[in-house]
């Protein structure tokens, strides 16, 4: 009897780390949708349609809105700069002219809001920054540091987890038993 319950025990907790370790670890989830970082550059992630992890580096006080920057990959440099990756490529439905201008690389001064540059290269990024730089992707990145918390709170989505294994096991059950009669 432990032998035969051993093993679904086995299978439950593979199946729960598994989908844990994707939907939690992993960050796919979206929790924070906004971060200002300084006077006149906020990053938001205001989703359309099945783009909402998308992150978007908004201008304010110096343009209108400028939604059709979206970033890539961001990093925190000693809590002075954020550096990032823009990336417009599979966003052109966003009936984007200026904006497509910034490509590249750019950092943002979070104390000094004048001291912000765009399309450069990430060599020009390095001579900048002599340290690692240790990018992470931009929701991920959001959900860290960002406010505006939306998502849910990661105990609801760890029963979530728990009631998908639970079907995801008891699908193997029936599976099994009708194969047993094939």
């Amino acid at each position: 009897m432990i032998k035969k319950n051993s093993k679904y025990l086995f299978l439950f907790i593979l199946v729960f780390g598994i989908l844990y370790t994707y939907i939690i670890i992993g960050e796919e989830y979206i929790r924070n949708t906004y971060m200002y970082i300084n006077k006149y550059y906020i990053l938001s992630n205001f989703g359309w349609g099945n783009n909402s992890s998308s992150i978007f580096l908004k201008i304010v006080n110096k343009e209108n809105y400028n939604n059709c920057i979206v970033v890539k990959k961001i990093s925190d440099y000693e809590d002075k700069y954020l550096i990032g990756e823009v990336g417009t490529d599979k966003y052109a439905y966003l009936d984007c002219k200026k904006e497509l201008k910034y490509k590249g690389y750019f950092y943002i001064n979070y104390d000094n809001e004048n001291e912000a540059k765009f399309n450069l290269t990430e060599e020009e990024i390095k001579n900048k920054f002599p340290g690692k730089i240790k990018y992470l992707k931009a929701q991920k990145f959001l959900n860290l540091y960002g406010e505006g918390d939306i998502g849910q709170p990661k105990e609801v989505a760890i029963v979530g987890i728990f009631l998908w294994t639970i079907i995801i096991i008891f699908l193997i059950i029936i599976i099994k038993s009708i194969l047993k009669y094939i």
